[in-house]
């Protein structure tokens, strides 16, 4: 079907904050349908990544930690920022043996199966979700200073439960696992 939206036209870009992670940047914007400006935020920020991994018994490597934007512990898929330049399959691989110190068996066993936009209404970033199998303990964590994380695995059978109980409620970890359920179709 033949769509008659038009994109916006950024008018100026306005007022920029710039925090650790993300800037936020208020721009005018103009519709080119109905000629009205507007004023939009927006969170310019890097790209994020999540892995799926999954270990040599059939068992899915998860991370434990407190998350402040809730002020709860969340169980969720190891996860970080995409490094400027960095490809998103290495920052996945990266980040899984920072965070756990598990690693796939060889680069054969990893690859990308997904790429969602977490929130297209005012964020600029995607995230990429990687799949890595025949995970085992590869090494000791390697966490940043600010990172307090518990490392757990869960048998693949008991995923179903786990979400419908809410133990594993994350966004992006949920679109991660249905990433991973297509790729084995």
């Amino acid at each position: 079907m033949a769509s008659k939206l038009l994109p916006f036209l950024e008018v100026s870009q306005g007022l920029s904050d710039h925090r650790r992670v993300f800037t936020i940047r208020s721009d005018q914007v103009k519709s080119q349908l109905s000629g009205r400006t507007f004023t939009v935020d927006r969170l310019i920020g890097p790209d994020w990544v999540n892995v799926v991994a999954i270990t040599g018994d059939q068992r899915l490597v998860l991370v434990r930690q407190w998350r402040f934007g809730t002020r709860s512990f969340t169980w969720e898929l190891p996860a970080g920022l995409v490094e400027h330049g960095e490809d998103p399959l290495a920052a996945g691989l990266r980040e899984l043996r920072e965070e756990t110190g598990y690693a796939p068996a060889d680069l054969a066993c990893a690859r990308v199966i997904g790429v969602v936009h977490p929130n297209p209404a005012f964020m600029s970033n995607v995230c990429t979700t990687v799949l890595a199998l025949d995970c085992a303990l590869a090494g000791a964590q390697q966490l940043d200073p600010s990172e307090e994380i518990e490392i757990g695995t869960v048998p693949l059978d008991e995923l179903p439960a786990r979400v419908a109980s809410g133990e594993l409620s994350t966004a992006l970890g949920l679109v991660g696992l249905y990433w991973w359920e297509r790729a084995r179709r």
